[in-house]
């Protein structure tokens, strides 16, 4: 197999040439969640409606419309990884009974808050009922930091850093959910959030979420969310990658059997060439291929399993293909192991700079893999159960 790769095999590469672990990271919120709503009259409270169970979202029987605001600052336990998808969780109270319960006809949404305003403050103060205004420097739906005697008060900001006239400025829609009927409440609400955003959340920072609700035209939309659940669930790819081959081609010796599956992984199904003592070559040989996930890798592994059958002594030779140097570079040698012994599974670390065994266009990577018999007149045949490449990024 030359090492013009074959691009017919790499969109068929992406989607089975790495196997890929995923694991959840759960994050949850840094403090209570706070209620703001708009102004009316002297309204402008940081957290109107706030009880030991709850609080709620939508359209008061003041006619005005809550905020439910979530702070999400701290993402380092996920620095360096790589988001696949994520899930923001909110709890609901379920035993909430309201005349102004909303339904499954209303649509509750998920905004973030820009970047800008990270390190707002939620405060700390219960505000049960009454119309008092922010006074201690935290949030309200007019600014994000709020004080009504003395202290410096803050604007809402958008992403740009602007000063905007309230909390709606600040605000991108993210997802939205379904609303639900009274009496149906689910434990908590679920939006599912693409993989893009989440990853921009992880490398970025976030400054947090408010939840709203758009009403279905009956003027009933309210929901009671608890204030001390929510949690962010990342699904990252668990490094490191196991990168199997999507081509693999027999360069010496006559081929009997297997492919890239089956030399992909370590489960007896072998990929099989013979060598007839006859032949003028006492050598059997195969190349793979494989796509990886990186084009800077901070490791690369080898590994090769496998097994000869064999009366006599066969070498066995694996090399990496360098691409900056267009050449097989040798990255191990030693005496294959006979059957009916156990395979043999070698790893080796590569070492250098990295780059040189990934192309740089299509992340093509390869190794060759060489069985030659000191016995020039024997047959034998060479059983490889596995060849991959582990690499980090």
């Amino acid at each position: 197999m030359t090492r013009t790769t074959q691009l017919a095999f790499i969109l068929l590469a992406t989607f089975f040439a790495i196997d890929v672990t995923i694991a959840q990271t759960i994050v949850s919120t840094d403090s209570d969640a706070r209620l703001v709503t708009e102004p009316s009259g002297a309204r402008d409270d940081n957290n109107g409606g706030n009880t030991i169970t709850g609080a709620l979202i939508g359209v008061n029987t003041g006619s005005v419309d809550n905020f439910m605001l979530y702070e999400f600052s701290d993402l380092t336990a996920l620095q360096g990884q790589t988001v696949v998808s994520a899930t923001l969780e909110i709890d609901v109270h379920t035993g909430f009974s309201h005349s102004q319960h909303g339904s499954d006809q209303d649509v509750i949404n998920l905004a973030e808050i820009a970047l800008t305003n990270q390190g707002w403050v939620s405060g700390t103060g219960t505000i049960s009922g009454s119309d008092t205004p922010a006074d201690d420097g935290s949030v309200s739906f007019l600014n994000r930091i709020q004080y009504n005697g003395s202290g410096q008060t803050e604007p809402w900001l958008d992403e740009n850093g602007q000063s905007v006239s309230n909390l709606t400025g600040a605000l991108t829609q993210v997802s939205t959910a379904s609303g639900w009927n009274q009496g149906s409440a689910p434990a908590f609400i679920s939006f599912s959030i693409d993989a893009a955003t989440a990853q921009r959340w992880v490398d970025d920072g976030l400054a947090g979420f408010v939840m709203s609700t758009t009403d279905n035209g009956d003027s009933r939309s309210r929901f009671n969310m608890m204030v001390d659940g929510a949690r962010i669930v990342f699904d990252v790819i668990s490094e490191p990658f196991e990168v199997m081959p999507f081509a693999i081609s027999t360069t010496r010796g006559t081929y009997v059997s297997g492919g890239p599956s089956e030399i992909g992984s370590s489960d007896n199904d072998d990929y099989r060439i013979n060598r007839n003592g006859f032949d003028v070559s006492s050598i059997t040989e195969f190349e793979c291929a494989g796509i990886s996930p990186t084009q800077t890798p901070s490791s690369i592994d080898v590994v090769v399993e496998g097994a000869v059958f064999a009366r006599s002594n066969v070498v066995q030779t694996i090399e990496a293909f360098d691409y900056d140097a267009g050449a097989w570079e040798q990255i191990d040698q030693r005496n294959a192991v006979r059957s009916p012994a156990p395979d043999s599974v070698v790893v080796v670390e590569l070492t250098g700079d990295l780059t040189r065994f990934v192309e740089d266009s299509t992340g093509e990577i390869a190794m060759r893999v060489n069985f030659t018999s000191d016995n020039r007149r024997q047959n034998f045949s060479s059983n490889s159960d596995q060849c991959i490449w582990v690499i980090s990024d």
